[in-house]
């Protein structure tokens, strides 16, 4: 593997990963969440620190499946978006619907929302690292 693009494709992944979830979590949805909070105190934490290490996490093991496994799915770009498209069904359908039976608070249309969003966002993601990555794998 290329480690150099691998470093590359990763570093682009995290930051536009951590920017669209900035912007969904934190301004798009942030009356839903605010309302949460004022009818249950307590009921989130905000750990900045944390969700940003999580997003850099994420970025370095989805930029690393997509180096070694994009080639099944025809590799660069494609491969990258099949393999969003996996990782976001599996987090954001699968995730959500674990998320929805367990717990009372989240409502069927922010689930929905947060599915597409997950979904769309991980096959972008997945692109941007094919296409970073191209050649790239072992």
């Amino acid at each position: 593997m290329n480690w150099a693009r691998y470093a590359i494709a990763s570093a682009a992944v995290f930051v536009v990963r951590d920017v669209m979830n900035v912007v969904f979590y934190s301004v798009i949805n942030a009356p839903h969440y605010e309302q949460l909070a004022k009818d249950h105190p307590g009921l989130f934490r905000t750990v900045i620190p944390g969700y940003v290490g999580t997003d850099l996490l994420f970025a370095l093991i989805l930029t690393y499946l997509i180096a070694r496994a994009s080639g099944v799915f025809g590799g660069g770009v494609k491969g990258g978006s099949a393999i969003g498209l996996i990782v976001g069904l599996l987090m954001g359908v699968v995730g959500d619907l674990y998320m929805f039976w367990g717990v009372t608070y989240i409502a069927p249309g922010p689930m929905v929302q947060d599915m597409i969003y997950q979904t769309l966002s991980l096959v972008l993601q997945g692109a941007l690292a094919g296409k970073l990555l191209r050649g790239a794998a072992a």
